[in-house]
């Protein structure tokens, strides 16, 4: 198992947001977190790549121990994490934001901007532009792109198609099906049409638990089983 989710507990304050949560991802797989706004998703994410520190439980990636690992450690592990804003360094190119998110890991550059354009192709006429005047699904894209240099092993993708236009949507869900398979991948998506055509796996949150965790084929492509669960 490439990361495991043990029984984590986490707290902002004296508030507890996740209750003994437990979650799996095998290598290559695509693995969905489901569920209403609220139910602890993005916290989850957060926990998993080091910006917050479960009060109890363990997280483990590749048989080590990372919870309580600071994210830089996390990321230099190979665990990438997509955040939900979709925020880019607005004044500086594309190419630019791409040296920025290959510098402190080591990456080579070159090789970071040609796997860009291999989830992306119109992003070669974009490289020298100025992220600012990137659309929303462009910045998506970029964000992935920065989250691929070095090769990591494992992305965190935070609501990747919240706030797009139909057709955007359609466009990053082919970018991740394309790289399914090539790494694993855990995607926090509202989108159940998405989630259905996408994951190997899916797990149901509610109110900071998981209420179920779907691996069967048929049940992952019936969008009104799980929607019927949320």
């Amino acid at each position: 198992m490439l990361l495991n989710v043990d029984a984590i507990n986490v707290h902002y304050g004296s508030a507890q947001v996740l209750h003994d949560v437990s979650i799996n991802v095998k290598e290559r797989e695509l693995t969905c977190i489901v569920g209403r706004n609220g139910a602890g998703k993005t916290t989850l994410l957060k926990t998993i790549s080091g910006f917050l520190k479960p009060t109890r439980g363990t997280v483990t990636f590749e048989d080590r121990t990372i919870s309580g690992m600071r994210p830089d450690k996390v990321a230099l592990l190979g665990v990438k994490y997509v955040f939900q804003d979709k925020r880019v360094f607005g004044d500086l190119t594309v190419r630019d934001n791409m040296e920025l998110a290959a510098y402190p890991i080591k990456a080579n550059l070159d090789e970071a901007i040609e796997r860009l354009f291999s989830i992306s192709g119109k992003m070669k006429k974009l490289i020298d532009s100025k992220a600012k005047g990137l659309s929303g699904g462009e910045r998506q894209i970029l964000l992935i792109g920065r989250a691929l240099a070095g090769s990591p092993k494992l992305l965190l993708i935070d609501e990747p198609t919240e706030g797009l236009a139909a057709i955007v949507i359609n466009d990053i869900a082919r970018i991740l099906m394309e790289m399914k398979g090539r790494l694993s991948m855990v995607v926090v998506e509202q989108n159940l049409a998405i989630v259905s055509r996408m994951a190997d796996r899916v797990y149901i949150m509610k109110e900071g638990n998981v209420l179920r965790e779907i691996t069967e084929e048929a049940e992952i492509r019936d969008q009104a089983y799980i929607e019927s669960l949320l």
